[in-house]
């Protein structure tokens, strides 16, 4: 074994062992989520779920991601027990194409879901330990 590598070996151990011990210690403080999303009643085709904690939860804020109207987070990754908002983004083509700064053009993404349940959400879900099972109904009108 190399200098280097004596020298840097402990360290690295810790750090894996920090990581590791991570996702048990938040396994306590997280829940699983399944569920479904629906945009004026049609399976939400792809797009993006996150849940932040509230003030009076405490933990990480988590997301996952929403395919063919179906969302599934894993403890491991899931939200904080408690209180979460929840933001849900999917942007979609718009027909149009927009150059895309490297001398070419790309499709025009623009979001597709009302900015009440993204940027200004007003969706908010109590997270409990174990699976959660979540549905969704959003409405462009």
């Amino acid at each position: 074994m190399s200098h280097v590598m004596r020298r840097w070996a402990p360290l690295v151990v810790f750090a894996a062992g920090l990581l590791a011990g991570c996702g048990e210690r938040d396994a306590g403080v997280r829940g699983s989520v399944r569920g479904r999303v629906t945009l004026d009643g049609s399976p939400l085709a792809a797009g993006w779920v996150t849940f932040e904690p509230t003030a009076g939860t405490s933990g990480p804020t988590a997301g996952g991601e929403i395919a063919k109207g179906v969302l599934s987070i894993k403890t491991a990754k899931g939200p904080a027990i408690g209180t979460n908002l929840v933001r849900i983004s999917s942007k979609q083509p718009t027909g149009r194409t927009v150059p895309n700064g490297f001398g070419g053009t790309m499709d025009e993404l623009a979001e597709a879901v009302p900015k009440h349940y993204n940027t200004a959400t007003t969706l908010e879900v109590e997270i409990k330990k174990g699976r959660n099972d979540l549905v969704f109904d959003l409405k462009t009108k």
